[in-house]
């Protein structure tokens, strides 16, 4: 027998990179729990704690997750087909979906384009 030729082994995935995808996934998830939050803010008429979260809230919703979060959220609010909304919850509840049907208007638009 031969002893086996020496050779050079390939770089891993580094140690970062590892941590990095575990910080990304837990940025999604407080992503998603800030949007929970500010919709409930909003159901339950909390109009200042919920315009504090609402520019986060719409950077999230670029992503399909969040928008799909999004739908969850206002459908556990409603009962039936009915929810009563003051005139500040009605606009915010508008904004955020005006903002998402935005978003995934635009993404769609891409899609037909490439």
């Amino acid at each position: 027998m031969r002893p086996a030729q020496p050779r050079i082994v390939p770089n891993g995935p580094t140690i970062s990179g590892v941590a990095d995808n575990r910080l990304a996934i837990s940025d999604s998830a407080r992503r998603l729990e800030v949007l929970r939050h500010c919709v409930t803010c909003i159901f339950e008429n909390k109009i200042s704690d919920g315009r504090k979260t609402f520019p986060a809230v719409v950077r999230a919703l670029k992503s399909k997750a969040a928008r799909l979060a999004l739908c969850n959220e206002l459908a556990l609010h409603v009962v039936g087909n009915k929810a009563m909304l003051e005139d500040q919850q009605f606009d915010l509840i508008v904004r955020l979906m005006n903002c998402a049907l935005q978003v995934c208007n635009n993404n769609s638009i891409r899609d037909w384009v490439v």
